[in-house]
């Protein structure tokens, strides 16, 4: 929590039963959630998503844009050493698949870092009806 704090993330919320710390933070002016799982306050693993939408053009306004931000970061960071896709059209992304469309893999010798996008279905609320909402998401997991 202390690392958190100082690292200058927000809206920081702690569910300690369930050994899960979410927040927000802010990468290169784009936001994204992060929730991490903790086992015996060591690190399980940790989800960065970004914005989930529903809009006609959000796949390719708000989705890409975070997506390739996400991306960006990691191989600055990891290296072009992955295995990789590019972006993939909204019609091959699998519906409410938990793994998504991965697109990019790193496999190093303590962690595991993976990219995707998701494509999921949400019942609205007012009308009744199921609306298929998209996001990107990073899942690093220590080994």
């Amino acid at each position: 929590m202390k690392k958190l704090r100082e690292g200058g993330f927000l809206q920081i919320y702690e569910e300690r039963d369930k050994e899960l710390v979410k927040c927000t933070l802010r990468l290169n002016n784009f936001r994204y959630s992060l929730a991490a799982k903790l086992k015996k306050d060591k690190l399980k693993f940790c989800l960065i998503e970004g914005q989930k939408g529903w809009q006609f053009s959000f796949y390719e306004d708000v989705v890409q844009p975070q997506w390739e931000n996400l991306r960006e970061m990691v191989i600055k960071t990891y290296g072009v050493k992955r295995e990789h896709r590019d972006f993939p059209n909204l019609n091959d992304v699998p519906l409410n698949d938990e793994g998504g469309y991965l697109t990019d893999t790193w496999d190093l010798s303590d962690r595991l870092i993976i990219l995707t996008i998701q494509l999921f279905e949400v019942k609205d609320c007012c009308t009744n009806q199921m609306v298929e909402y998209s996001c990107c998401t990073l899942l690093i997991q220590p080994k």
